[in-house]
């Protein structure tokens, strides 16, 4: 049966069975093909074209047509329309509702000196160098950044977020965002990469597409990289890279984040902090066995000042305390040390937050702390010390979970 390529033209006949159109089973065969070839449905044979009717116009509600109700949610080129209200992987950046999992993100712990890394990363490349830099090209975000310096081979400076030995089997599979601002003026000198100890998945201005670096343009911008962490990763691990000699990047405002969503926005980490105390019970002492109370500290930490006071105050002269950090020598985060003044039973304020080099005030996990008296009141040395310790520490997000 072979449907009408156009309908027939029909006229009456007049009565007189000459001049009508003569009728065949020819013509009724080719009329009931075309219809079911345009309306009949052999894998839905019971669905009958009202119903769709009726269908569609339930489905497009108050709407005047189909095409209207499709445009609220496709553009005429089938884009999808996204609603002001949808929280997208760029809104949610925007919003920073992720969880930064990194540690010193704002680089703020340098223990070792300004020329060499900040706690917990690590230096490598040969005749590499790093420097602590003040001030711009990140005036939004801490007080300075990294400049990482190629030498005779490629630069890098490492962040380890989990160790073999506290990598757990249940990431496997997992999406995860490592990224950091950077300012850059060499092309394709500047990136981020994730390595997970199987794979290593680099990243620049445009994350994972291509040239996979900072676009060297001297503007300061995000570079980052996604990454599935492999079914055989030992380890979450990253590190920023200086692949060119020439005007040296800079890096600061560190994300690491599980999951695909590229932070457009820094996010700071969890930051706690924790209080050590000492009492010393009678007649003050400089120096001796009142000196000699040291403590090592748990994990790397920044030292933010000393609050302290005594029963009974000093006269003569006022009492002078300090802390120390052991670096191969004692060494004190003050220039000017705290005090008791004559006849005051607690430090002076202007006295209690560290004013030496940073150095100092930043510690390793494991550095030893040490508190001395240094000077007595001449009269009265006054009495009943407690002294009490403050420390700054980012919180670990990932490696609390195995033990």
């Amino acid at each position: 049966m072979v449907a009408m390529v156009s309908w027939p033209t029909v006229t009456n006949d007049d009565g007189s069975l000459t001049v009508g159109t003569p009728w065949a089973k020819a013509i009724s065969d080719a009329i009931k093909a075309s219809i079911e070839d345009q309306v009949h449905s052999t894998a839905n044979p019971n669905l009958k074209p009202y119903q769709i009717t009726d269908e569609v116009k339930t489905a497009r509600g108050n709407l005047a047509s189909l095409a209207a109700w499709g445009l609220v949610e496709h553009t005429v080129d089938g884009e999808h329309v996204i609603s002001s209200t949808y929280v997208t992987a760029a809104k949610a950046g925007d919003a920073g509702i992720f969880r930064n999992l990194d540690t010193d993100s704002l680089l703020n712990n340098w223990p070792d000196g300004d020329a060499a890394a900040p706690a917990g990363r690590t230096l490598a490349g040969a005749g590499a160098s790093i420097a602590r830099v003040s001030g711009l090209p990140f005036p939004a975000w801490g007080n300075w950044s990294a400049r990482l310096s190629y030498g005779s081979a490629n630069a890098s400076l490492t962040k380890t977020i989990l160790a073999a030995a506290d990598y757990q089997q249940g990431y496997d599979g997992k999406k995860i965002t490592v990224a950091c601002r950077c300012l850059a003026s060499v092309v394709n000198q500047a990136s981020i990469v994730f390595d997970d100890g199987a794979v290593q998945t680099r990243g620049g201005s445009t994350g994972n597409v291509a040239p996979l670096f900072h676009a060297g343009n001297g503007t300061e911008t995000w570079i980052w990289a996604t990454a599935t962490i492999d079914a055989s990763a030992t380890k979450l691990e990253y590190y920023v890279e200086s692949a060119q000699a020439g005007s040296q990047p800079y890096f600061n405002c560190f994300m690491v984040v599980l999951g695909e969503i590229v932070p457009t926005v820094y996010q700071p980490e969890r930051m706690g902090e924790f209080y050590m105390e000492i009492q010393v019970r009678g007649e003050l002492v400089a120096g001796g066995g009142q000196n000699n109370w040291r403590s090592r500290l748990p994990r790397d930490c920044i030292y933010r000042g000393m609050m302290g006071r005594v029963y009974v105050p000093p006269t003569g002269a006022a009492v002078i305390l300090d802390v120390e950090r052991f670096t191969g020598s004692w060494d004190s985060p003050y220039g000017t040390r705290p005090d008791i003044l004559i006849g005051e039973t607690e430090i002076d304020s202007a006295r209690v937050v560290p004013n030496g080099l940073l150095q100092f005030r930043c510690f390793k996990a494991n550095d030893l702390f040490r508190f001395n008296i240094d000077q007595i009141g001449s009269v009265n040395p006054g009495e009943d010390l407690t002294a009490n310790f403050l420390f700054s520490m980012p919180m670990p997000e990932l490696d609390v979970h195995k033990v």
